[in-house]
């Protein structure tokens, strides 16, 4: 219960803190084809960690 306490706090304490991968986990959510979803993630991915 403490971690999620503080993990509660974490996120009050910041509320502009940006990045992470839920805008694009949540895009992906809202496309009807989930071949399509796999694909984009991967691509994302892909995209993501080219070096």
């Amino acid at each position: 219960m403490a971690d999620l306490c503080t993990a509660v706090n974490t996120v009050k304490s910041q509320p502009q803190a940006e990045g992470g991968m839920a805008p694009v986990y949540g895009m992906a959510a809202t496309l009807p084809l989930r071949g399509v979803v796999g694909e984009l993630l991967r691509r994302y991915m892909d995209v993501l960690y080219k070096v």
